[in-house]
């Protein structure tokens, strides 16, 4: 059915990581986790799922390159990219799946999404309006961290060999392609955001607040999103 890949360097993630596939309510599906800089003699209980592939990356290796190398040793014909520090609720991958078939597209993912602000905890709209719609226009884009597409686009496009800008790079791709892209409804997931000096990307949270519809303030998201 669906192969998740997920690329971490951050040991602090691996329990993350493993409860957001394991709560996906698709009961045909597996995890390719690559290790990015991790010791080969990783030896830990929350690995100790059969239905989960480790994948060795040196350090060196820039993230497009290891979601390549991810999306090769996948086993089913839809990938899926979820990101380490992220939440995906139970329903994220059935709901997509079926909006998939229903639009007949070949990637599908979230443009208007949840995000929440740790340190204010704060849970906003980002980029309100933009869901339900197709990816057409050039202003028009997907999260990263949410595309869903089907493995034969590969044979296409794939992931540019470096570590900032992967996402945008393989999505410009695919329109060139004209490749059909569908942005879903913001439910099921949560983009986290944690203090500065935790992320890669180059989006600050004060350029974030500023496309964001703020909605609450809680402590705990959940009942909000799902």
């Amino acid at each position: 059915m669906i192969s998740i890949i997920t690329s971490t360097k951050r040991p602090d993630f691996l329990q993350n990581i493993v409860r957001n596939f394991e709560n996906q309510d698709i009961k045909e599906k597996e995890l390719v986790l690559i290790l990015h800089g991790f010791s080969e003699n990783l030896s830990s209980e929350l690995l100790n799922n059969p239905l989960i592939k480790l994948v060795y990356s040196s350090i060196e290796q820039p993230l497009g390159t290891c979601l390549n190398e991810g999306i090769l040793q996948a086993k089913y014909n839809i990938i899926a990219r979820f990101d380490d520090d992220d939440y995906y609720g139970p329903h994220y991958l059935s709901e997509a799946l079926k909006t998939m078939e229903e639009k007949d597209v070949e990637i599908i993912g979230k443009q208007s999404l949840f995000i929440y602000f740790i340190v204010d905890q704060q849970l906003s709209l980002l980029f309100p309006g933009k869901e339900n719609r197709f990816i057409k226009s050039q202003s028009d884009t997907l999260a990263g961290s949410t595309l869903i597409f089907k493995k034969k686009i590969v044979d296409r496009v794939i992931f540019q060999p470096v570590s900032l800008g992967e996402d945008t790079a393989f999505l410009e791709e695919c329109k060139k392609l004209r490749i059909r892209m569908y942005a879903s409804t913001p439910d099921h997931y949560v983009h986290i955001r944690y203090p500065y000096y935790h992320h890669t990307s180059d989006a600050d949270n004060r350029r974030l607040k500023s496309h964001c519809l703020p909605l609450v303030k809680t402590k705990c998201f959940l009942e909000y999103v799902n």
